[in-house]
């Protein structure tokens, strides 16, 4: 497996979005962790530092964009692609904001989600965060009826 040395996180509230995600990424050859919620993920990060976050945006409790404001809060720079099964315009708007290197929708496009996958991986660095224009922005609520 060319990529085996390679991790890649997977967070999604949805079970099965989450094992079939994984078994995308794993079936592509990167090693692959896996977590349900943000209490998870950061359980998880206590003890891994993947090469890759792919993380739905819409979870009960914090969101995929608390998880990456979070991880920039503590000077964690790992890659994140979001996904989700609400595409608005404010969330593409945002993601860059917080470091997002890539975005799909659901349902998902296997062959789109890991070319993204292996270019991420290739630049092997979080896109940079520009704290000034993040400081003028809101996060979107994540939780509001779309």
């Amino acid at each position: 497996m060319r990529n085996a040395s390679k991790v890649v996180l997977i967070c999604d509230d949805n079970l099965d979005i989450l094992n079939v995600v994984s078994v995308i990424v794993r079936g592509a050859g990167y090693e692959v962790k896996s977590a349900n919620s943000h209490q998870e993920l950061l359980k998880i990060l206590e003890t891994c530092r993947p090469d890759l976050l792919i993380s739905d945006i819409r979870m009960p409790g914090r969101d995929g964009f608390w998880i990456a404001e979070y991880l920039q809060s503590q000077n964690i720079r790992i890659p994140i692609i979001f996904m989700t099964a609400y595409d608005s315009s404010l969330y593409r708007a945002y993601a860059p904001f917080v470091g997002s290197v890539g975005f799909v929708t659901k349902p998902l496009d296997v062959d789109a989600l890991l070319k993204k996958v292996a270019a991420a991986l290739e630049s092997e660095q979080a896109a940079p965060v520009d704290q000034e224009a993040l400081a003028t922005v809101s996060i979107p609520d994540t939780n509001a009826k779309q």
